[in-house]
C-alpha cells in the first residue's frame, strides 16, 4: 500500500488503529473514518441513535470550516467535479477517485498526499487546544494568516501547537513538526517577529 493510499483509506474508510502505540498486533480496534468523524463533529450526532430523545451535542464549527475546505480542495482536483450524472458523489468516493487518477503523476501524488496528510492531521486534533506560536515559521516565514469569520477578516498566528502532544503546524505552508526532535529544532528555528 503507497503512502498516497494509506492516507486516503485512513481518511475515507473505517480502518483498525493501535490505541496503545505498543506496536502489538493484538491491541487493534475498529476507528470510523476520518471524514465520518468529522461529519459526526459537526452534525452533532455523537451519542444520539434511533429514537433518541434530548438535546444533541455541540456543534464544532471547526469541524464545519473543515469539512467545507476538504469539499473545495476536492471538488477543485475532482475530474468528476460539475458533471450533473456524478454530483451526488460522495466526497468519500471523489477523494478515493482523486487519489486514483494521480497515483501515476509523482507531483500531484504528492500534492494529494499533502493534502489528505494535513486533513487527516487536523481531524484528529480537532479536540485538541492549540497554542499559538509567536514567531516566524522556518518554513515560509510567514507569522500570520488571514482567516474570514462571518464576513470579517482575523488574524491569527500561523505556526500553532497541539498543547497536550508534541506536534505543531503552519497554517500557511503546510508545514509539520512531529515528535520531540522535531519539536526542538522548531523552537530553534523559529524566527521572530
Amino acid at each position: 500500500m503507497t503512502a498516497l493510499s494509506e492516507a486516503v483509506h485512513v481518511l475515507t474508510e473505517d480502518h483498525k488503529v493501535n490505541p496503545d502505540e505498543t506496536g502489538k498486533t493484538f491491541n487493534l480496534v475498529e476507528e470510523y473514518a476520518l471524514l465520518k468523524q468529522l461529519r459526526e463533529a459537526f452534525t452533532a450526532n455523537r451519542g444520539t441513535g434511533a429514537g433518541a430523545s434530548g438535546p444533541k451535542g455541540l456543534i464544532s464549527f471547526n469541524a464545519l470550516n473543515l469539512w467545507e475546505h476538504i469539499v473545495t480542495v476536492t471538488n477543485d482536483h475532482w475530474r468528476g467535479y460539475g458533471i450533473s450524472a456524478v454530483a451526488r458523489t460522495p466526497l468519500s468516493e471523489r477523494i478515493q477517485d482523486w487519489a486514483k487518477t494521480v497515483e501515476k503523476t509523482p507531483d500531484e501524488a504528492a500534492e494529494c498526499l499533502a493534502w489528505v496528510t494535513n486533513w487527516n492531521r487536523q481531524i484528529r486534533a480537532l479536540d485538541e487546544s492549540r497554542a499559538d506560536v509567536i514567531g516566524r515559521c522556518p518554513e515560509c516565514g510567514e507569522y500570520e494568516i488571514v482567516v474570514e469569520s462571518d464576513g470579517e477578516n482575523i488574524w491569527q498566528a500561523a505556526v500553532t501547537r497541539v498543547q497536550s502532544k508534541t506536534y505543531a503546524s503552519c497554517a500557511n505552508c503546510l508545514a509539520v513538526w512531529e515528535g520531540l526532535d522535531a519539536m526542538r529544532e522548531l523552537a530553534r528555528t523559529i524566527r521572530p517577529v
